[in-house]
């Protein structure tokens, strides 16, 4: 991003037209890139300019300013990159960040499954998947940081299986939570191959994004993670941090508006095998989501009121207070 310094200073330029001297503003404008380069270029215009050209240099002028601070701001930012580029490469440390982004995703998977199983005849399954769920949790807690990084999944081998079997575990029953006659043959992402499949990814790739910008506002650098290995264009962190977020905001919108008949199946249309919301209930599902984000819970870690929206950037900063060493360790989002 370039630096535009805008420098105004008053000279006398002689106007044949006018027969006399009239005052004249040059301004310099200096593009500085990080590299450390510039080009200078120079123009002067006289009072007889038009007013859209001094509305154009208050625009101008304006923008340097909004860019002069954003230059500010980076520098802070290029030094929290610095040290959470330098603890993602700290195996020992990022290891027990990613376990704990793990721990919170199943635990709010096992939270949704018994909420639902209490209220149900048929909960046996639900709760069968919860108790599996529970098995992975405490072999997380056994789990030690890894040696050897050179393999394809850096180290972190089986912490990934614990997520894939508690994660399986979980979706195995997902369409039990679900009323009517509703097919869910499993987790299915790119395509979805079904309906269900394709609210769960059009949900989790909203969340995704609301978090990617919540992490560019604390300063953090999205791409770097710490259980999502970093890749071109890939939001490594995001991807880490909004996995205890999934079952609390994404899954809860799609069983309520499954549940209480907000979306048909005559909302969706398939095209070469894969489904995908219409115009107007994608509409409807947007309103949701910007409503659940909205609503205020009780944080668990900080005790006080916030909405969801605020406790994913809150997820971010004891992130960042814990690479720069200001905190002992990273706490999930986490409810009961």
């Amino acid at each position: 991003m370039s630096l535009l310094l805008m420098l105004v200073r008053s000279s006398m330029w002689y106007n044949p037209t006018r027969g006399h001297r009239a005052p004249t503003r040059w301004i310099e404008r200096r593009h500085y890139s990080i590299q450390g380069l510039f080009t200078a270029s120079w123009c002067r215009s006289g009072e007889w300019a038009s007013k859209q050209h001094k509305s154009a240099w208050r625009i101008e002028t304006i923008q340097a300013e909004m860019l002069l601070n954003e230059h500010v701001a980076s520098k802070q930012h290029k030094s929290a990159w610095r040290i959470e580029t330098a603890f993602c490469r700290d195996s020992s440390r990022s290891f027990d960040v990613a376990r704990a982004c793990v721990a919170g995703k199943l635990l709010n998977m096992r939270t949704l499954l018994l909420r639902y199983a209490r209220s149900r005849d048929d909960g046996e399954a639900l709760i069968d998947a919860a108790q599996t769920i529970r098995r992975c949790l405490r072999e997380l807690t056994k789990l030690s940081p890894p040696t050897d990084t050179s393999d394809r999944m850096h180290g972190l081998g089986p912490l990934l299986g614990l997520e894939g079997s508690g994660s399986s575990a979980y979706y195995g029953v997902f369409g039990k939570l679900l009323k009517g006659e509703w097919s869910f043959p499993g987790r299915v992402k790119r395509p979805p191959t079904d309906p269900i499949n394709a609210l769960l990814s059009f949900g989790y790739t909203l969340l995704t994004n609301q978090v990617v910008s919540l992490i560019n506002a604390v300063g953090l650098d999205p791409g770097l993670g710490v259980l999502h290995q970093p890749g071109f264009g890939k939001p490594a962190l995001a991807l880490d941090l909004v996995e205890c977020f999934r079952p609390i905001i994404i899954d809860s919108i799609v069983v309520t508006m499954i549940n209480t008949g907000q979306i048909g199946s005559e909302d969706f249309e398939a095209e070469l095998g894969a489904y995908r919301l219409k115009d107007k209930p994608r509409r409807t599902f947007l309103e949701k989501f910007e409503a659940r984000l909205s609503e205020v819970v009780q944080h668990p870690l900080f005790g006080y009121r916030v909405s969801y929206r605020r406790c994913i950037e809150l997820q971010a900063r004891i992130f960042a207070k814990h690479t720069q060493g200001e905190i002992e360790r990273y706490v999930p989002f986490t409810v009961r």
